[in-house]
């Protein structure tokens, strides 16, 4: 009676360490995928990271050619401005010009 007592808890002890080492098998497979979902992220973190410094910097470089770009804006109305201004000018001395060669020939 006690022998097959015995047995029956060595049975149960086998079948406990088989179960063990299946849930143990189980947990090393988990870890091993998760470490692996772990090491992709980390990489695409690390792309993400690099991308987002180089936009950074694309981003300040077309900061600058757009401020060069108004500053540029700027002169060139500027110049529009005092072109208009001497054209202006100009059509006003033609036209005092003109009204003295005029006056000249009548008298």
């Amino acid at each position: 009676n006690i022998e097959k007592y015995l047995n029956n808890l060595r049975c149960f002890q086998e079948e406990d360490v088989v179960e063990a080492r299946k849930r143990e098998e189980a947990s090393d497979k988990r870890l091993q995928q998760l470490q692996s979902s772990i090491k992709q992220l980390e990489t695409r973190l690390r792309v993400a990271a690099q991308d987002a410094e180089q936009l950074r910097k694309e981003r300040t470089g077309l900061e600058t050619q757009i401020r060069d770009l108004q500053t540029k804006c700027v002169e060139l109305e500027e110049e529009k401005y005092d072109a208009i201004v001497n054209v202006r000018d100009s059509m006003q001395l033609l036209e005092e010009a003109n009204l003295q060669k005029n006056q000249g020939i009548h008298l």
